[in-house]
């Protein structure tokens, strides 16, 4: 057993850890690739979870600019971990979250401008210009619609820097923390079982697949979980390796392998 701490607290959010120098505390990268190396040593295989978890904190902050570069950073987790284990075929990747925010983008923006930025593609009533990134509810409502607790109407963004790593996202409902959504959200996979992931499916259904690829509980004696199977003899069964990483976020990061 390894255990490895370091922070007293939350580890900072990826946009703060980087701006150390050197930083202080490892990437989600970093203890990704030391988890597998240790792991992988083991005769009987791992299960390793890996989480992106400071994501949902920075949305319920409205802190758009650290949710997405902690989404990136959990994509480089991800890369890494196709990376080091390629080579096998008993290993299973599913990337997924838990559930979504309140998180919108849009306002037909060009592609000269970063996601973080005002809009440059419409419009409002007001003559004011707008963000791409808004949240429906949250703590920043002060930041844009108040001024003495007395609320007012929309602040004129023209000429603040909207892509500082402080700023944050307008809201329409003020509320002391913002929620989370919805929708459905994605899942991603790779390796042996990884068909099964396909079209929409109830959320227990991704811990069966798992046990099923994994030929434990009331999946162990399936036939696929024989290393003697005629129909399984050109793989290392059963399965010995699988890796699950939570995005606590509700949208995909473009950054993710292609391979999923």
């Amino acid at each position: 057993m390894c255990s490895g701490l370091f922070s007293p607290d939350h580890m900072d959010y990826e946009a703060d850890r980087v701006k150390r120098s050197p930083p202080q505390q490892p990437s989600l990268t970093e203890m990704t690739e030391k988890a597998i190396r240790l792991l992988r040593r083991s005769p009987n295989g791992y299960f390793l979870f890996v989480e992106g978890g400071r994501i949902d904190h920075s949305h319920h902050e409205s802190h758009a600019y650290r949710a997405l570069t902690d989404t990136i950073a959990l994509s480089d987790a991800v890369q890494k971990a196709v990376e080091m284990t390629k080579q096998d075929d008993d290993t299973l990747i599913v990337v997924s979250a838990d559930h979504s925010h309140v998180f919108t983008f849009g306002g037909y923006a060009t592609f000269a401008r970063s996601v973080l930025d005002l809009s440059d593609g419409a419009v409002t009533k007001d003559g004011k210009p707008f963000l791409q990134l808004n949240y429906a509810n949250g703590p920043s409502y002060p930041d844009h619609r108040m001024i003495n607790e007395t609320e007012v109407p929309r602040k004129n963004l023209t000429g603040e820097d909207v892509t500082d790593t402080e700023f944050r996202q307008d809201t329409g409902i003020y509320m002391k923390s913002e929620t989370h959504g919805g929708e459905d959200v994605a899942i991603f996979a790779t390796g042996p079982m990884s068909h099964l992931f396909h079209g929409n499916h109830e959320q227990n259904y991704i811990a069966h697949v798992i046990m099923y690829a994994s030929c434990v509980g009331a999946y162990r004696d399936e036939a696929h979980c024989s290393t003697t199977s005629p129909a399984t003899s050109s793989f290392r069964l059963p399965w010995k390796h699988f890796l699950p990483f939570v995005i606590s976020v509700g949208m995909a990061t473009a950054r993710l392998p292609g391979a999923y």
